[in-house]
């Protein structure tokens, strides 16, 4: 908590009161859409059986946790990718298990991967924040948004509440040793 508010120990002198609280005076509060690309992925037609068995790795919310994909239960075609919303992200990506038992679990694709529309993909902007940083960040954050959500039973996400989230941004070098 207190990296991820206070920075590294020793490090800062100045602090400055936000609305987020107490943060160094040289970081800044941004909203995550500020700072990283959020993209939902999809799910293409089950009944067509051309969409599924393909060379595209596909991550479905059971195989987000803490760990790097490197490896998914299902896989889909070319055909299947066009005709969803999914899309291919990149290795590093981070991911965020939005719906049901696995909601705001933390996971990073180590391989090239769509995923389903259960699971947000969030690659950050390079000159702004690292993926180790988004990761750690959002693994602390996930309380915080799961306590946002309203209603009963189990919780559901969205990309909307978690890109509005806003957090204390460090510089980049300082992002990478905290991480």
């Amino acid at each position: 908590q207190e990296l991820l508010t206070k920075g590294l120990p020793g490090r800062h002198k100045e602090f400055k009161q936000t609305e987020i609280g107490e943060i160094p005076a040289t970081w800044e509060v941004v909203e995550l859409a500020d700072v990283c690309d959020a993209q939902a992925g999809g799910t293409p037609n089950r009944d067509d059986p051309t969409n599924f068995g393909g060379t595209i790795a596909w991550v479905k919310s059971g195989e987000v946790g803490g760990a790097l994909v490197v490896a998914t239960e299902e896989s889909l075609t070319e055909a299947g990718l066009r005709r969803s919303s999914a899309r291919v992200r990149p290795a590093g990506c981070v991911l965020l298990a939005m719906y049901g038992a696995t909601a705001g679990q933390v996971g990073r694709l180590g391989i090239p991967a769509a995923t389903n529309q259960a699971v947000l993909a969030l690659q950050p902007y390079e000159s702004r924040m690292s993926n180790d940083y988004l990761a750690v960040l959002l693994e602390h954050a996930a309380k915080q948004l799961l306590g946002r959500v309203q209603g009963s039973g189990q919780p559901n996400l969205s990309k909307a509440l978690v890109t509005s989230l806003r957090i204390a941004l460090p510089t980049r070098p300082e992002q990478d040793t905290i991480a």
